[in-house]
């Protein structure tokens, strides 16, 4: 590699990092503060081999061993500027596997900054690339917000078993006739003392778990994003909500109101696309309808969502000619065509998801009504 080609090469990075989507753009600064230090890394190794006959030769005395390792001598076959070539290979390697795996291991630092970039996407509505760029992070921001990353955990226990030690040597020194207030005293404050070391050196980490409770807020919070995510992309809402999440099942409950009220909807779809019955063993779930089968091919996902509600206050509000003229003089209307029809009926699919829904709890052996009480009314 000559002075020439490292400056091209220099050029083509700025420019693909230029031309890349703006989704990219903010997963690879995430991580900045990991990649920069190896790319100065990368530059003075780079130029230290371009400029070889320059500044290696002598090896300053002081590196003593290490330039057996940094002076190439005379006649190799290897030449400086062929490693030189090898270095920024092995640069673009690690580059490539700190972008890819550090931002869903380290979170104290990507974390703590996604939360601006997600606050800008949605304050200029871009709900396309606001989704995008969160998707892959979903799990790391579920951790987060339940302080289930590794430090997080580390430094809860420490503090569970501070004050479990306080209570055990109160337990102790009270237990003791004619012990002195100020032996105890001492005693307990060394020990607490001792323990609270130990959490220093596990930090709380609190930024991360406040970072990613900002992102949620957004995500479940923002009613424009919500319209978006149930009619653009709906499929978003099932790893979001399998992140345990404090607030999920209000949010699912809105998206489902969406959902059902849209005649256009990916459950209308679904709903439609589930009908293989079998009396023998009930509805199957195929993967292909990825809402229906997450719902209810673990009914468990249904009760624990009640995902009931929404549907069912849906076919009341359809069903109250009050609320509803329009549909009340629909059902007055003329029932040709509604073989074709009663897939864009809200009442009719309602119902089939009552059956749907109902029966998958019949056969997995769940012992709830799943509000069955609605189609009384």
């Amino acid at each position: 590699m000559t002075i020439d080609g490292f400056l091209t090469f220099l050029t083509l990075v700025i420019a693909i990092y230029s031309l890349a989507p703006p989704v990219a753009r903010m997963r690879v600064s995430l991580v900045f503060v990991v990649q920069i230090p190896i790319a100065l890394l990368t530059l003075f190794l780079v130029l230290y081999f371009l400029f070889f006959g320059v500044f290696g030769q002598p090896c300053p005395s002081f590196f003593n061993a290490l330039c057996d390792w940094i002076v190439i001598p005379l006649g190799s076959i290897i030449t400086p500027s062929d490693i030189a070539f090898f270095v920024l290979l092995v640069w673009m390697s690690i580059a490539y596997t700190v972008h890819k795996v550090i931002p869903r291991r380290i979170p104290s630092f990507s974390v703590v900054k996604m939360v601006k970039l997600v606050d800008r996407l949605e304050y200029e509505k871009k709900y396309s690339e606001l989704l995008e760029f969160v998707e892959p992070y979903l799990p790391l921001i579920g951790k987060a917000a339940n302080r289930r990353l590794l430090l997080q955990k580390y430094y809860d226990k420490l503090e569970l078993m501070q004050g479990g030690m306080k209570a055990i040597i109160h337990g102790i020194w009270n237990k003791e006739e004619g012990v002195r207030e100020s032996q105890r005293s001492r005693f307990t404050k060394t020990m607490r003392r001792w323990i609270g070391m130990l959490t220093v050196v596990f930090p709380k980490n609190q930024k991360a778990k406040t970072a990613a409770e900002d992102v949620k807020r957004v995500l479940f919070h923002s009613e424009p994003l919500r319209v978006y995510i149930a009619k653009n992309r709906p499929y978003f809402a099932i790893p979001l909500i399998q992140q345990e999440l404090f607030g999920g099942r209000q949010f699912f409950e809105a998206y489902l109101e969406i959902l059902i009220a849209d005649t256009g909807s990916v459950l209308y779809q679904e709903i439609q696309h589930n009908q293989n019955s079998s009396y023998q063993h009930g509805y199957e779930y195929p993967e292909s309808n990825r809402l229906i089968h997450f719902l209810l091919a673990d009914v468990k996902n249904a009760l624990q969502l009640e995902i009931w509600r929404p549907v069912g206050e849906h076919i009341l509000h359809l069903l109250n000619p009050n609320k509803s003229p329009e549909f009340d003089n629909y059902l007055k209307g003329s029932a040709d065509d509604f073989d074709k029809e009663c897939w864009e009926n809200g009442v009719f699919v309602g119902i089939e998801f009552f059956k749907l829904m109902v029966t998958a709890a019949a056969y997995q052996g769940v012992t709830s009504h799943m509000w069955l009480y609605y189609m009384t009314e």
